[in-house]
């Protein structure tokens, strides 16, 4: 649930809501349709998107078959779709910390144990540029925000990252 609308709910519990508290549930209504149509739009568009992200790191690794052999690029294509999955979820949600609580540091975890992280950032970036490509401007505003939040997690803590060719590709 979005933190603000959960807030909300948490706070009046028991009593009436107040202006600024009704406004913050009308705000977050208001824009619930919109995000649902921004779902959609993804779910259409997400093939086309993570055959672009996975294309785009096959030719920027092209070795990154050699610890995985065929099943290389089946795992870009899982981890991007999770991401964008989880993305869209957050944007439904309204909620950039959704992404960052259910994901972005499990995600970060996992990845630098087993993966060359430079190739999951490249991944990362394609897959914001896929979404800015295929997705309408709006939509791609909508969604892009909640990938960012990953990539940041990533950038920022890339100190703890496994070096090229050490890890499976991701």
């Amino acid at each position: 649930m979005n933190t603000q609308v959960h807030e909300v709910f948490r706070r009046s519990e028991g009593r009436y809501l107040n202006d600024q508290e009704s406004q913050t549930l009308l705000t977050y209504a208001e824009n619930l349709l919109a995000q649902l149509d921004t779902m959609q739009a993804l779910e259409r568009a997400e093939a086309t998107i993570i055959e672009e992200v996975v294309r785009a790191v096959g030719q920027a690794y092209p070795d990154m078959s050699k610890d995985h052999g065929a099943i290389a690029r089946d795992l870009v294509r899982r981890d991007q779709t999770m991401l964008l999955r989880y993305a869209s979820f957050g944007a439904l949600l309204q909620d950039k910390n959704f992404i960052y609580d259910k994901l972005a540091v499990w995600l970060r975890t996992i990845l630098f144990a087993l993966c060359d992280v430079r190739q999951v950032v490249f991944g990362m970036k394609a897959l914001l540029e896929a979404c800015n490509k295929h997705l309408s401007p709006v939509d791609a505003e909508r969604v892009v925000g909640h990938i960012a939040v990953v990539l940041t997690e990533f950038e920022t803590n890339m100190q703890g990252a496994v070096p090229a060719g050490k890890g499976q590709a991701a």
